[in-house]
């Protein structure tokens, strides 16, 4: 059973045109609407030529996404839970020693 509805599906994937085209070569694949798929080895490979592509294309779609939404080094500086590196203590040298022999 769906989790959403079938419109809310539609609008999210109208948002995503190439995801779409995707989904709808797997769907022409799947009906073999060309009608040249003879063997299951052919149908094989053109389903995992499809999902690569789909791979790549919805992860270059995410990447263009989320390039607003990234912060600036100094956004994150202000945000930072860690201690920026400095000198080492003479303790860390001695244990740096003791690992390489």
């Amino acid at each position: 059973m769906p989790t959403e509805p079938v419109e809310a599906f539609y609008e999210k994937l109208n948002r995503h045109p190439v995801l779409k085209a995707r989904m709808e070569a797997l769907l022409k694949l799947v009906e073999d609407a060309e009608d040249d798929i003879v063997k299951a080895d052919q149908a094989e490979q053109r389903v995992i030529e499809e999902l690569r592509q789909m791979g790549n294309e919805v992860l270059n779609d995410c990447a263009t996404c989320r390039v607003g939404k990234t912060k600036t080094p100094k956004e994150a500086e202000g945000e930072a839970k860690y201690v920026a590196s400095g000198k080492k203590t003479l303790l860390a040298y001695h244990l740096w020693r003791s690992k390489r022999c």
